[in-house]
């Protein structure tokens, strides 16, 4: 392989690497890992009574809206 080809290879890695982590950071990074120290990054799973909640009231204006 060319030494020129081998460069260019090698920053196109880097390149893409590093818009890889631009777009995790900038989506809010992920749900483990070092970035979720940071506030208002780390996302929490939702209690059983929240998605209790969300599904009855889900529930109420479809029987509203057929009726």
């Amino acid at each position: 392989m060319d030494g020129g080809l081998l460069l260019i290879l090698a920053l196109t890695a880097v390149l893409c690497a590093a818009a890889y982590v631009y777009e995790r950071v900038r989506r809010g990074g992920p749900r483990r890992g070092p970035w979720t120290d940071q506030p208002g990054r780390a996302r929490r799973a939702a209690t059983q009574a929240e998605i209790d909640a969300a599904f009855a009231e889900i529930t109420k204006r479809e029987k509203g809206g057929r009726s």
